[in-house]
């Protein structure tokens, strides 16, 4: 079974404070999949008519 783990990690930055401008960003995210079979190709004589279009 595939698995799939994906990191993002981002980060901006942009100073000065007394004299005003102050931006910043800082974001994460973390995906986690698990894949499995359910048909394979074998099946294909198998199939209904009207499931073979999928």
């Amino acid at each position: 079974m595939p698995k799939t783990y994906d990191v993002v990690v981002s980060h901006r930055n942009k100073f000065s404070v007394a004299s005003k401008p102050f931006n910043y960003g800082v974001s994460a995210s973390v995906t986690w999949a698990k894949n499995r079979w359910l048909r394979y190709a074998s099946d294909y004589a198998n199939r209904q008519m009207w499931f073979r279009t999928i």
